[in-house]
């Protein structure tokens, strides 16, 4: 059984990410300076991704997939990529470690432990992606 809980804004709490295409790496910094650079894929062009995270209320594990991309346009040109497909890709090449990374950064901003599964307020994790340049 999973209780599907979206990651919305919450108390102006939120998960920023800078992709790094030439490290091949996210850069997380969260309001307690959390910082982590987790590896998910091949990702070149700017976006942001939308995740829904599951709880298994059996082991009070957690789940994040991508579930929507929203694309900026680069220099007035739109982006190229396919929306479906690039939410995909980022779902299936998103590593284990990467997953796990995640998980305990939303353990950490919310307070959410193994102990009481269903006790998770909601965020808004919400990724930026910066073509390599700041």
């Amino acid at each position: 059984m999973f209780k599907k809980c979206r990651l919305l804004n919450h108390s102006l709490r939120r998960l920023e990410y800078e992709y790094n295409p030439v490290a091949g790496a996210v850069n997380m910094q969260i309001k307690t300076g959390t910082n982590v650079k987790v590896p998910i894929g091949d990702l070149s062009k700017p976006c942001i991704l939308e995740y829904m995270i599951e709880i298994n209320s059996d082991d009070g594990s957690l789940n994040l997939k991508c579930i929507s991309v929203f694309q900026f346009k680069v220099d007035g040109n739109s982006n190229d990529y396919d929306v479906e497909d690039l939410r995909k890709h980022v779902t299936e090449n998103a590593s284990p470690i990467a997953y796990k990374k995640m998980s305990d950064i939303v353990k950490t901003i919310t307070g959410y432990s193994n102990s009481n599964p269903f006790n998770l307020p909601t965020y808004q994790m919400i990724m930026k992606g910066q073509n390599g340049t700041k």
